[in-house]
């Protein structure tokens, strides 16, 4: 009898795993899709497509779960919160009208292609902090060798790509240009 209610009994982690995992249900959101790095959401929508207006939304509701949560649990929501924050700033760095960081450079839009950049470094530092804290073992998840490869190397090829947008518009840009 006592083996049955120990095996009912759910530890606190495991309790904000489920926890999660129903807010997950609610918005379609998936760990596996942060695996294929953040410009997977180029070109694949969720069941439910999430703005950045949402994603803060999902990011209130992991906020509230913090209350009262053990060392583990904190450490995996901080971890969902940074994916959640470099999906919000890569969909702002990429979807910001004619500006965007896939969009062809404009010199009149310099500004506005900035502050895309200035969004996709935000993107890359939340989604590195969140693999960091993983490979510190402080998340107490099993994720695969090719996730963790996905998210830093797409990270790569976004800060190379930004990098030489920046470049361009810092050397060849001047405030006389209008194109």
């Amino acid at each position: 009898m006592l083996l049955v209610i120990l095996v009912g009994c759910s530890s606190p982690f495991e309790k904000t795993l489920k926890q999660v995992e129903k807010i997950d249900s609610q918005y379609g959101i998936s760990l596996d899709d942060y695996g294929q790095g953040l410009s997977y959401f180029d070109t694949h929508a969720r069941t439910v497509p999430l703005n950045a207006e949402e994603i803060d939304q999902v990011i209130s509701k992991l906020e509230a779960l913090k209350q009262e949560k053990d060392e583990d649990s904190l450490a995996y929501i901080n971890f969902r919160i940074n994916l959640l924050n470099a999906e919000k700033f890569y969909k702002r760095a990429s979807r910001r009208p004619f500006a965007g960081i896939h969009d062809a450079l404009r010199c009149s839009r310099q500004q506005d292609i900035l502050i895309s950049i200035n969004d996709a470094r935000k993107s890359i530092n939340a989604s590195t902090d969140a693999v960091e804290s993983y490979m510190r073992e402080e998340v107490k998840i099993n994720l695969t060798e090719s996730w963790v490869h996905g998210v830093l190397n797409d990270n790569g090829q976004i800060y190379q790509k930004i990098n030489q947008k920046e470049n361009t518009i810092l050397n060849f840009c001047n405030s006389s240009q209008t194109e």
